[in-house]
């Protein structure tokens, strides 16, 4: 007896591709016992808990753990030099960018060219959607490290 296959391969295929890429659009993070510096425990679109609180807008983390809002206007999905260069001071070692869930946002030329002198001066520089951003963010030594996140798209 031959059982008739409902579905295509394809649309097998497409439905695995959309469960595995919402598995990674999401962290969930537990610090190690006596982990001091700040910690990003859970991210999800357009939702970030840091140190036990929830923010819902695009945020900033600055050297010593202090998170501001990130006031941006990204309409263009485009991220400037303008928006990142008040935040840059001579302290920093490592700049963590999260682009959104998806990877939206683009950085202008500008940008490109401010983050290419801080390499050049040492700076590691860390540019992922957001999801992966924060993972490497938990991963990075918190002394001059400045992280901005886009939590949407």
């Amino acid at each position: 007896m031959k059982v008739k296959t409902r579905y295509s391969l394809a649309a097998i295929l497409l439905i695995a591709l959309l469960l595995a890429s919402g598995c990674e659009s999401s962290v969930n993070y537990k610090p190690p016992a006596g982990s001091k510096g700040t910690a990003i425990t859970h991210y999800s679109f357009g939702k970030m808990t840091i140190d036990g609180k929830d923010y819902d807008g695009d945020l900033t983390i600055r050297p010593g753990g202090e998170v501001k809002n990130w006031s941006i206007d990204l309409g263009s999905h485009m991220l400037d030099a303008d928006d990142l260069t008040p935040l840059i001071t001579e302290a920093i070692k490592t700049v963590i960018i999260g682009t959104g869930n998806s990877g939206a946002v683009d950085l202008s030329e500008e940008l490109q060219q401010l983050l290419d002198q801080l390499r050049v001066k040492g700076v590691r520089i860390i540019v992922d959607k957001t999801a992966a951003a924060v993972k490497q963010f938990n991963e990075t030594a918190k002394e001059g490290l400045l992280a901005c996140f886009h939590l949407n798209c």
